[in-house]
């Protein structure tokens, strides 16, 4: 009888699947390639049109986007490691936008490789969900 119970228990050791955050990370990652693309294909950096001041509501946007992330993810039991790519995510966030603020510019290249970074990011938390039991 004790052998049939234990195998019948079933430990978990990750959360389960969530569509919703699955579904919030894939429209976050939308959200963050249409920032970075239409900075990068409709504005010119020498007429100073990637003035910080421009892009504000962009960054307050995904920020609280990313803050929803963490909020989520910090409540599921046995998630600890999709909270941490969260809170990195949001904080490289941070740091992207504060950079454009003190510098009141952006360049192409930063605008390229702030794109991929954050894009993986997202992939990475897109990732840790699809493989949790459904």
């Amino acid at each position: 009888m004790l052998s049939v119970t234990a195998i019948s228990c079933k430990v978990t050791l990750v959360p389960n699947y969530d569509i919703g955050i699955a579904s919030q990370i894939d429209s976050t990652l939308r959200m963050v390639d249409k920032f970075y693309l239409t900075m990068l294909e409709t504005t010119k950096n020498e007429s100073g049109q990637r003035a910080y001041q421009n892009f504000v509501q962009g960054y307050v946007n995904i920020e609280v986007e990313l803050q929803s992330l963490i909020d989520k993810n910090t409540i599921r039991p046995l998630n600890s490691d999709s909270k941490k790519i969260s809170e990195n995510t949001l904080a490289q966030w941070v740091k992207y936008r504060d950079k454009h603020k003190q510098d009141n510019q952006i360049s192409d290249a930063n605008i390229t490789l702030n794109r991929i970074y954050m894009h993986d990011q997202l992939v990475t938390m897109q990732t840790g969900e699809v493989f949790k039991p459904k």
